[in-house]
């Protein structure tokens, strides 16, 4: 089993992909398309257990008595919040803004891997299961292949 700390150093090598919102891609291996591709598609899991199934995502994330029916309304609100990006960067992408979504993409992914599973892990002290290792994996992935269209 993964350490809270090791399981942020995981997501921590997301963060890289902060420098794609400083730079034009290069594209050589992977294309700006692809990428945010992916990290939409990693995002919409996400945002769907937010919205439809938020007492399925804290129940497996979490290995504490769920909360008040106040954290289940703060889960809907941020899968639907995430929905509305998720849509928003894909109309940017299809109409040709493609390295703005990219810019865009990557603070964001970035500010999510903060305020989503690495504030977990710091403000649920020790509540976290080993299956929310996920979410680090998957938004670090995302700031990976955000880097690699820079290559």
């Amino acid at each position: 089993m993964t350490t809270p700390q090791q399981r942020n150093l995981i997501s921590a090598a997301g963060f890289i992909g902060l420098v794609a919102a400083a730079k034009d891609p290069v594209e050589t291996y992977v294309k700006a398309s692809q990428a945010l591709s992916l990290g939409l598609g990693a995002w919409g899991v996400i945002a769907a257990q937010f919205l439809l199934v938020p007492d399925f995502f804290m129940d497996e994330n979490f290995d504490q008595p769920r909360p008040t029916n106040h954290a289940r309304l703060i889960c809907r609100v941020a899968g639907l919040g995430l929905f509305t990006a998720i849509a928003a960067l894909k109309e940017l992408k299809d109409t040709g803004n493609i390295k703005k979504a990219v810019k865009i993409f990557a603070i964001a992914n970035s500010a999510a891997i903060f305020l989503g599973p690495q504030s977990a892990e710091r403000e649920m002290k020790g509540h976290c299961t080993k299956k929310h290792i996920i979410p680090h994996i998957a938004l670090g992935l995302n700031g990976l292949a955000l880097a690699a269209t820079l290559l």
